[in-house]
């Protein structure tokens, strides 16, 4: 079950992508740059402004016990990680799902409804 992310979940959402993006890309990036993007990409600051943004949506995944198990950022129009000279566009900017879930179909579970969303938005 995905569930939209609130302005008071900020911190809750800030830890979460810390923990994945380490668990994910620490083996491959230096400390250094990890606590770089950590304390700007990142930043609570930064993901406060994202879960203002109307053109931007971030979700959590969550099992059946309700725990957290990984959440998914989608951006819409200019919310884009990266300049687009489109019209309409649609964005998976984050997948992210806790390694002691992987395997669980959380991953599958939030690329289907990220599709979903992407046609409600007549994509």
């Amino acid at each position: 079950m995905l569930v939209r992310v609130k302005i008071d979940q900020a911190q809750t959402l800030r830890d979460l992508e810390v923990e994945t993006y380490r668990d994910t890309f620490g083996p491959y990036i230096v400390e250094k740059d990890l606590e770089d993007y950590f304390s700007t990409v990142l930043s609570s600051e930064q993901i406060e402004k994202d879960l203002l943004d109307p053109e931007s949506e971030t979700y959590f995944v969550l099992n059946e016990e309700q725990e957290i198990c990984g959440f998914l950022k989608i951006n819409l129009g200019q919310a884009q990680a990266e300049p687009v000279e489109m019209d309409k566009s649609f964005e998976i900017q984050r997948i992210y799902v806790k390694k002691e879930f992987h395997g669980a179909g959380f991953g599958k579970e939030m690329f289907s409804f990220a599709l979903d969303q992407a046609k409600s938005y007549s994509f």
